[in-house]
């Protein structure tokens, strides 16, 4: 996974791990959205378990799951909804359509169909 580090109001870095992933490293602690939408919060003088804490949580995540299993394609989740999309991200896949579909296993589904060649 990439990570970008960015400098934000206070001094304070921001870590950008994937896109819509950032934790706020402050000073006394890290802050990220947890699963509940909730903001997860972790003491920065135990960066190992919050490092822990955000892998946990980020491999749960059906976005990242379906990034992870389909590189070639840009997956985004609709904000607020239980839908999801992918659109070709390599030369490759030129011309391949995006496709949705209302759960993770429904997108993967559409999207091994799509590179399945005929």
């Amino acid at each position: 996974m990439d990570t970008d580090v960015m400098v934000m109001r206070s001094g304070y870095p921001t870590l950008s791990l994937a896109q819509g992933i950032l934790v706020w490293c402050g000073p006394e602690r890290f802050r990220w959205a947890g699963e509940t939408g909730l903001w997860a919060w972790h003491a920065v003088c135990d960066p190992e378990g919050a490092a822990v804490r955000l892998a946990v949580q980020l491999d749960k995540d059906p976005v990242l799951q379906l990034r992870r299993a389909f590189p070639r394609w840009t997956i985004l989740r609709f904000a607020g909804t239980d839908r999801f999309c992918a659109a070709p991200a390599t030369v490759d896949l030129l011309g391949a359509p995006a496709v949705e579909a209302g759960t993770p296993d429904g997108l993967a589904a559409l999207l091994r169909v799509v590179e399945t060649p005929s």
